[in-house]
């Protein structure tokens, strides 16, 4: 009848039905691909954590510095990849200084950018929210690239609580289009609870 014929139209207008689907494990995938051996894959979202000044800006700005460079970092063999690092939680000064005592020379292909211009008419981090027009230039330049946001709590646009679940899945949606769009890897530095409920990760 006439209910019939629209539900077969229907299904005629779809690509794709389930049975289409094919099943997982006949899927080749290839090798995993690592930027840092054993511990960063390349197109993910991951994090860094400790509790406050446990060490994390230290840990993440000399494998940031590897990673542009392309050498190996604490024994593990890195992959070379284009870095952008967003901090908001150090100061340009600090930063520097951070930098002179790891013994990190200047690197080009490591762009760090922070809450100070560090030159007149430089954009700082203000203007490089991951929804940005200036970051997504960024990764369509740099395809595969790292990103490091230090750290996550401070890079919530305004309105956004770290404790809501909705919040944080908004956010980290934004991650994973530039991810899936770009093939960027990013890196959240993240503080972790102080409470023993709450080590491993503070937040929703």
């Amino acid at each position: 009848g006439h209910e019939d014929e629209i539900v077969r139209k229907l299904n005629e207008s779809f690509k794709f039905k389930l049975a289409d689907i094919p099943c997982i494990e006949d899927i080749e995938l290839g090798e995993d691909r690592f930027i840092v051996d054993r511990l960063v894959y390349e197109n993910t979202i991951g994090s860094l954590m400790s509790e406050s000044n446990g060490g994390k800006s230290w840990i993440a700005m000399s494998m940031a510095d590897h990673i542009a460079r392309g050498e190996d970092w604490l024994g593990f063999k890195v992959e070379q990849r284009d870095v952008l690092y967003l901090d908001r939680e150090n100061t340009t000064r600090a930063i520097k200084k951070r930098r002179r005592k790891m013994g990190l020379k200047r690197n080009l292909q490591l762009t760090i950018v922070t809450n100070q211009p560090l030159k007149e008419g430089c954009p700082t981090a203000s203007e490089f929210e991951l929804d940005s027009q200036i970051v997504e230039e960024w990764v369509e330049e740099h395809r595969g690239g790292v990103i490091f946001v230090d750290t996550m709590i401070r890079w919530l646009p305004d309105g956004l609580k770290e404790n809501s679940n909705e919040d944080m899945n908004r956010y980290l949606r934004t991650a994973s289009k530039l991810r899936d769009k770009y093939g960027v890897t990013v890196i959240f530095l993240h503080h972790s609870g102080k409470g023993e409920s709450t080590k491993e990760f503070r937040g929703a």
